[in-house]
């Protein structure tokens, strides 16, 4: 159990001078392997359509792909992107598949809800 003395101060110099902790993915380096940076980020939303477009380039054909992109264009409010995404990922698995179903009916009561 490790006891921290309140009165001790820690210079701030000190806590930029400390290593950041790295790990290697492959032969990349991974600058940010917590995750603090990318989550302290403004706008979340606008980064997370950079990473569904680049997926959506590479691997269309995948089902978790779909799902994905539906679930962001739909927080994003692009309902023509969402539904596109929605019909492949239909046409991918089975309409009757839980995560497929759900982001229909995601769609359907975001889709209700905006015009009305």
């Amino acid at each position: 159990m490790q006891i921290i003395d309140e009165n001790y101060k820690v210079d701030p110099k000190q806590l930029e001078s400390i290593p950041v902790p790295k790990k290697y993915w492959g032969n990349r380096l991974d600058y940010d392997p917590e995750g603090l940076r990318m989550a302290g980020t403004k706008d979340p939303l606008k980064r997370a359509l950079r990473y569904v477009q680049n997926l959506l380039q590479y691997a269309p054909s995948n089902l978790q792909t779909q799902l994905l992109a539906a679930e962001v264009f739909l927080r994003s409010n692009r309902l023509l992107l969402a539904l596109k995404a929605v019909k492949k990922a239909a046409s991918l698995a089975s309409a009757d598949q839980p995560e497929v179903r759900a982001s229909i009916e995601k769609l359907f009561a975001k889709g209700t809800s905006f015009y009305f």
